[in-house]
């Protein structure tokens, strides 16, 4: 079989996003324009891969065969393996304010997957892992999978000779460390609180950043990326610390997602057999269409 990336999504979403003219807080808002869909970091990382014709095959859960999530994933025909579960996905709504050019997220609490759910994942990300080149982890895991199973996916990765990117953050990621992912991709925020606990991270200064970086590659041998939204992104890649700015966007329809898009972008240039370089602006190219189109995840 082809080599083809393998994505992670364990705390899938169903997406609502609804846009207002002009959002009010407590008063009763009309949405002019409004999309529902399967959504999720790691499905989100799975779609763009897919709308760029990239093999791709995505591992998550679903609560019914006869729900909306997976009948959204089959009507955009996206390469999803699950496992099948009773626990109700968790919903997420994004509220965008043209007016004054906000987009607020609303999440429900996930719901708690069975005991079981565990092993039959292990086992499917077993049979999946054989012929993928190169995996993604995203997001947080669903209550009811145990701290473990994220470093057990990154042990068994990299013993099998796979690249490894990881799109997490907290107690999940430092457990991850000591089996040397390639690439983690968490934004400055998420960076902070996993490595730099009790400070804000506007005020921690770019010193201390690259500091803590080249420290993770001395280590680790991980190399890590940090966006920033708007700005400038922060990049040691085999010890190299350097910068790269996004190309600035003067109207966006809906932010979020972009993250999403950006990991999509770095493993499909690394996927290729491209360096780093290619990978940054392949991976601010999707982030930027991302911006452009109203559902998140989506490059198209």
């Amino acid at each position: 079989m082809a080599p083809y990336i393998l994505t992670i999504g364990l705390n899938p979403v169903w997406q609502t996003t609804l846009a207002f003219p002009e959002l009010q807080m407590g008063e009763v808002n009309r949405s002019r324009k409004y999309s529902s869909c399967c959504s999720g970091k790691g499905l989100n990382v799975t779609r763009v891969l897919h709308q760029a014709d990239i093999a791709v095959k995505h591992l998550t859960y679903i609560d019914s065969m006869n729900g909306a999530f997976y009948k959204s994933v089959r009507e955009q025909n996206l390469p999803v393996q699950y496992i099948p579960t009773n626990s109700v996905i968790r919903g997420c709504y994004t509220l965008l304010d043209h007016k004054g050019g906000s987009a607020t997220e609303i999440v429900e609490q996930g719901r708690t997957v069975p005991a079981e759910a565990e092993e039959e994942m292990m086992e499917a990300f077993g049979e999946l892992l054989t012929d993928a080149s190169l995996v993604i982890i995203s997001g947080s895991h669903a209550d009811g999978f145990s701290r473990n199973i994220y470093p057990e996916m990154s042990r068994r990765t990299k013993n099998a000779g796979k690249t490894l990117i990881l799109d997490i953050r907290g107690l999940e990621l430092q457990d991850c460390l000591k089996y040397r992912p390639d690439l983690i991709k968490p934004n400055r925020e998420e960076f902070c609180q996993t490595f730099l606990p009790g400070k804000n991270y506007h005020e921690v200064p770019e010193s201390r950043l690259e500091e803590t970086m080249l420290s993770l590659y001395k280590q680790w041998g991980i190399s890590t990326i940090l966006t920033n939204g708007k700005g400038s992104t922060l990049i040691c890649y085999k010890g190299e610390i350097f910068r790269s700015q996004p190309e600035k966007l003067k109207n966006w329809v809906n932010p979020i997602g972009c993250g999403d898009a950006y990991t999509a972008g770095l493993a499909a240039e690394f996927f290729r057999g491209n360096g780093i370089l290619p990978a940054i602006k392949r991976a601010e190219e999707f982030a930027r269409r991302n911006a452009m189109s109203f559902v998140p995840g989506d490059i198209k």
